[in-house]
């Protein structure tokens, strides 16, 4: 039941944050142990999120600080080719979005999501595309991740 609570906010956040429709058939490419499989966008973004959040808790971050800024692990590598497909993904649907609210009939705020809102904003965040990226994707792991653990929490109570 919990899983399938995420499911659905996963779903519902990342509607919100990049107006995405059919986000439960969107799927990624995520390298793992040397193979690739294709895994849902809500979940390759929270397990890139846990893992790069804690690497910096590595013992030899202890004594070395600046070694967290490598990736020098197969895991780390992989990691980071995860990041860079994720990133492509996100930057493809700002291309995108803006060229969709270039045409003509496209009416302002029509869309209601984040990255639509961000992109009309002419002072902050149209002309970076990667400040885009960014905010969306920190708003999705605000988010998701505190709404997953309330839903958590009020399972757990009840």
């Amino acid at each position: 039941m919990i899983q399938e609570l995420n499911d659905l906010h996963t779903r519902i956040i990342l509607t919100s944050a990049f107006g995405l429709k059919n986000v439960a058939d969107l799927n990624l490419p995520y390298i793992e142990n040397g193979e690739t499989k294709m895994r849902p966008l809500g979940n390759v973004l929270r397990d890139l999120f846990l893992y790069i959040a804690f690497r910096g808790m590595r013992k030899e971050v202890a004594f070395i600080p600046y070694i967290v800024f490598l990736y020098y692990t197969k895991k780390d590598r992989e990691c980071l080719k995860n990041v860079r497909t994720c990133r492509e993904f996100c930057r493809k649907l700002v291309i995108e979005r803006k060229q969709q609210m270039k045409e003509p009939g496209y009416e302002k705020h029509s869309q209601g999501d984040l990255l639509s809102t961000l992109i009309e904003d002419e002072e902050g965040f149209s002309e970076n595309n990667e400040v885009l990226i960014d905010e969306c994707i920190t708003f999705f792991l605000a988010g998701s991740q505190t709404v997953k653990v309330t839903s958590a929490n009020i399972i757990q109570h009840i």
